[in-house]
């Protein structure tokens, strides 16, 4: 059986730079994780970095609940319109709880993890969640999801993705 490596120090940094408090812990089947809060334009959300066997390193922000059942539907059409547009990483929603994910990954195939490819790893997902997170609100609350997504690729387009942790 592979096992999980150690968080390197440069991911348990980039993650208490993004966030400011951390804690570092262990999933169930000994993978070990860190996560901390992030607050951006007045939206709080969890992000998370977990190491999985295989040298696979899996940042994920994620709001829990954060859409209704009836409206569950909708944000997967949004999730896959988003998703086309993305260069690194994409859009989840759990069509069983409602709980929206942004993932990025790292497959460091036994490379040192610099600070570099931390923060690439952390800055891209966290960037993307402050754009992504308020339009599903806008979708839970009963905006139509193709017009959502399109207004959000257009804001993609435009100015980018803040990739920056702080």
């Amino acid at each position: 059986m592979t096992v999980a490596r150690a968080l390197p120090p440069s991911v348990i940094d980039a993650t208490l730079k993004a966030t400011g408090a951390i804690s570092v812990g262990e999933l169930p089947g000994e993978l070990p994780t860190v996560e901390g809060a992030v607050e951006r334009r007045g939206i709080s959300w969890r992000v998370q970095v977990v190491s999985y066997p295989g040298d696979v390193l899996v940042a994920r922000s994620f709001v829990l609940a954060a859409v209704p059942q009836d409206r569950r539907e909708a944000a997967a059409i949004f999730a896959n319109r988003v998703n086309w547009a993305l260069l690194a990483g994409d859009v989840e929603v759990d069509a069983h709880d409602g709980t929206v994910r942004v993932r990025t990954t790292l497959c460091a195939q036994g490379a040192s993890v610099s600070a570099p490819l931390a923060e690439g790893l952390l800055g891209p997902n966290i960037g993307t969640a402050e754009l992504v997170f308020p339009a599903v609100h806008e979708i839970a609350a009963g905006k139509d999801a193709v017009a959502v997504a399109d207004a959000l690729l257009d804001a993609i387009e435009a100015s980018g993705i803040d990739t920056r942790l702080a």
